[in-house]
């Protein structure tokens, strides 16, 4: 079979992937819209519509308008621009096929996400005209959460950066723009805009659990190096400086005695009165960032206890997550340096037993709620069905640190934002596909030996006849498994 054939067959199994799951629903795992007008979060919302009225006039509302659309070829146009190459079926049918994929996903998860919560959009709620009022009447009825644009814009980011690793930052940065666009046109809430790129990662972890979404994220990022005249070299394994970097792409965090800020102080009083309950006994469960106490957290989750023996090849895929999205994670903080809740007001926690140690390191974004979700999303790769159930245990993790006074909200939003880039970039990485495919074939009862390439045999892992991986080469003469091919030794 030839390439354009398998590509052709690839496509068939997408779409019988696509059409036979219905979309994600956001408020299954994620905070539901915010009918408390009274809230902080509303509120929040409220001054941040006031902020994109303010700047309508601005070079930000030019480009809110061009942003503002519900169409996938609208979306193409904007990460063309960014890529410098014309994104389309006839120019580039692989890269195509990739976002027009991810695009119809977010798209059914949008429309079931909104069927079940209906909020009125800002400008309907207000009775004030948007920024593109002859388009008003037709989606005042549409319910605002979660925002189309937002979720459209980061779920395209997130797999187009895996095409396109060269120009990951400023795909993202764009992606993120998209969002705040449709707060700038009064379309959207700022939580719905926030809901929708949280929303996105977990549609792109639920991609890539979808038959042959590898194969073709490697064809469009062969076809990204061909068009860019260079040649695309595998790499077996990626480093922090691989990955994109949050600095480039996130917001700064929020300044003293702007609205964020404010929405920050307000959530983390109120988060406080938690404390000493059931929930807040959660929070405190949930403090240890180690890797053994993230795994033990998720696998009730996860439907199947993870460990180096029960589950060695997921096992050694978490453990080789681990150490690069630390150092991801770190380079941010230091450079932001965020003082934390507890040290501004310099008050107690509700876990006194690290603040001493976290005491000067920066809080934005938070690495609690980077790595839970980034470990609910490889999981959800590997088991998917549990995807609602991880995701929502992941949202929970993350909100333990505002209850517990370590970080601020925006912290914790930025974490979740800077995991499910991270994750998409890690698709990248020759090693960590393989390494995802062993565990997957694991959890399904398989062999946990699947080789990937050929040519990439001699650098393979050796395993025993009975599916035992070594560390290193045998000790022992016998015949060993390496790659596709028996071995002996």
């Amino acid at each position: 079979m030839n390439k354009k054939s398998l590509l052709l067959v690839l496509s068939s199994i997408l779409c019988m992937n696509l059409h036979a799951q219905d979309g994600l629903n956001a408020s299954y795992f994620l905070s539901g819209p915010v009918y408390n007008t009274h809230s902080a979060k509303f509120l929040n919302d409220s001054a941040q519509y006031a902020w994109g009225k303010s700047v309508r006039e601005s070079a930000l509302g030019t480009q809110a308008v061009k942003d503002l659309s519900w169409e996938l070829d609208s979306y193409l146009s904007y990460f063309s621009d960014i890529i410098g190459i014309e994104i389309s079926k006839s120019n580039t049918q692989n890269i195509y096929d990739l976002l027009d994929y991810g695009f119809r996903y977010a798209k059914s998860s949008v429309e079931t996400s909104q069927s079940t919560n209906f909020f009125l959009r800002p400008y309907v709620y207000y009775e004030e005209a948007s920024l593109i009022p002859e388009s008003d009447e037709q989606y005042q009825e549409t319910s605002s959460y979660p925002s189309a644009q937002a979720t459209y814009g980061w779920t395209l980011g997130m797999l187009l950066s895996e095409a396109c690793p060269d120009k990951q930052d400023a795909i993202l940065k764009r992606a993120y723009e998209i969002g705040t666009s449709s707060v700038i046109a009064g379309y959207s809430w700022q939580s719905d805009t926030e809901t929708g790129r949280e929303l996105a990662c977990a549609i792109v972890a639920l991609i890539h659990s979808h038959q042959g979404i590898l194969h073709l994220v490697k064809s469009a990022q062969d076809e990204y190096a061909k068009k860019k005249a260079g040649t695309r070299s595998d790499e077996p394994y990626l480093y922090a400086d691989d990955l994109p970097d949050p600095t480039k792409y996130l917001p700064n965090p929020p300044t003293e005695g702007s609205a964020q800020y404010d929405y920050d102080v307000t959530t983390y009083y109120d988060s406080k009165s938690i404390r000493g309950t059931s929930r807040g006994d959660m929070a405190v469960r949930d403090a240890d960032a180690s890797l053994q106490n993230i795994i033990n957290t998720f696998s009730p989750e996860f439907g199947k206890s993870i460990s180096a023996s029960n589950t060695p090849e997921l096992y050694r895929l978490l453990d080789s997550m681990y150490p690069i999205a630390s150092e991801a994670i770190d380079a941010s903080k230091e450079h932001y340096h965020r003082l934390r809740p507890y040290v501004v007001y310099d008050e107690p926690t509700g876990y006194s037993a690290d603040e001493d140690d976290l005491r000067y390191s920066g809080a934005y974004p938070s690495g609690h709620a980077f790595f839970g979700w980034i470990i609910a999303m490889a999981l959800s790769e590997v088991n998917p069905a549990q995807l609602t159930s991880l995701m929502h245990r992941a949202y929970e993790f993350g909100q333990s640190r505002v209850i517990l006074g370590y970080h601020w909200q925006s912290d914790i939003i930025a974490g979740r934002l800077v995991a499910g880039a991270v994750f998409a970039r890690l698709h990248g990485s020759k090693d960590f596909i393989a390494q995802m495919e062993r565990a997957i074939q694991e959890f399904k009862g398989g062999s946990s030996i699947q080789a990937l390439d050929a040519e990439a045999d001699a650098d393979a892992p050796i395993y025993t006849i009975g599916g035992v991986r070594l560390n290193g080469q045998p000790s022992r003469h016998g015949i060993y498994i390496q790659g596709r091919k028996k071995i002996v030794r």
